[in-house]
């Protein structure tokens, strides 16, 4: 279960569920096609898709980035020591607007390397 916000990229839903764990789900079915627990317990957001990746945040301030097509964690970033409980916003032109606890707030792009 969940009671977070979730995204989607064409035919595909992403929810971090109410354990810490990260699910890619086909839409029309909900069968699901990846799952990531490597982020279990981490009390997270709720998700944002940003190009290629799925990020989320969680209580200890870091937003961690996967791959949308497999789940696979791509990176993490320390943003508010305060940790994270707003999810992360996808605004104009593709950034991420991201809010702390501490009231630390920022638009970011977060690139992959090719």
């Amino acid at each position: 279960s969940t009671h977070q916000e979730i995204s989607s990229y064409l035919s595909t839903v992403f929810v971090a569920d109410s354990e810490g764990l990260v699910r890619g789900a086909e839409q029309r079915s909900g069968t699901f096609l990846w799952q990531q627990d490597k982020l279990y317990g981490r009390r997270l957001t709720g998700t944002a898709v940003q190009d290629g990746l799925v990020v989320v945040g969680d209580y200890e301030g870091y937003l961690h980035a996967l791959s949308r097509e497999d789940g696979a964690l791509q990176g993490q970033l320390k943003f508010d020591s305060d940790g994270i409980r707003v999810p992360v916003q996808v605004i104009e032109d593709g950034n991420l607007l991201v809010y702390g606890n501490g009231g630390k707030m920022a638009v970011l792009r977060i690139e992959q390397d090719d």
